[in-house]
């Protein structure tokens, strides 16, 4: 099923009056609203604009930066698969950037990955996806795993009748047989493991 998620103010209000008690999903929708307190009201949507009018009776302090990313992380790592791919791609992004710069990257890979494979391990395909192509990456040092790219691709193409990565398959094509056979395996038991998922994200 489609991953739907939409800017709602009356769970934003929910989540402000009910502050610290909130879930992970509401913790993501908070930083999210925090962000948009900042937006000109000529640039803003009719319900963003409804969302302005409550932004000056909250704490000033919860529109700083350092408090909407602490919520961000909470979020993704309470669980809330949205907060979870966000993280990725941010971490994602500054690995990559200090790479180019040549600064130290692995450690933001990592916690890229770990991210995304904690959206991956609740069903969300496009970390799968994400996940296939840093495997799949001969630059991407340890992580650096095509026998699991290979897997993750082929169990996406099963899954998935139009995922289409020619990039990404050209990449673990040529693999040795007992290299294929192994992701064989690795296919299997993703199979099994998402077979008891309550539900896929797409």
């Amino acid at each position: 099923m489609p991953f739907d998620y939409a800017f709602d103010v009356a769970k934003l209000l929910d989540a402000a009056a009910a502050w610290p008690d909130i879930d992970a999903e509401a913790m993501y929708r908070l930083a999210e609203g925090m962000e948009r307190c900042a937006l000109p009201p000529s640039q803003a949507t009719e319900e963003e604009r409804l969302w302005l009018t409550h932004c000056q009776e909250l704490p000033a302090a919860w529109r700083q930066k350092t408090f909407i990313q602490q919520l961000k992380v909470a979020s993704a790592d309470q669980g809330f698969i949205l907060g979870q791919l966000m993280q990725g791609f941010m971490l994602s992004y500054q690995a990559d950037s200090a790479r180019f710069e040549g600064r130290d990257w692995a450690a933001l890979q990592a916690k890229a990955i770990s991210y995304f494979q904690a959206a991956a391990d609740q069903g969300a395909l496009m970390a799968l996806a994400v996940l296939a192509n840093a495997y799949a990456d001969p630059n991407n040092g340890e992580y650096y795993q095509p026998v699991r790219a290979l897997a993750y691709t082929r169990f996406l193409k099963a899954l998935v009748p139009d995922f289409s990565a020619p990039g990404l398959e050209s990449r673990v094509a040529d693999l040795p047989y007992y290299d294929k056979d192994e992701a064989a395996e690795q296919q299997r038991a993703l199979e099994d493991a998402w077979l008891q998922l309550p539900q896929l994200w797409r």
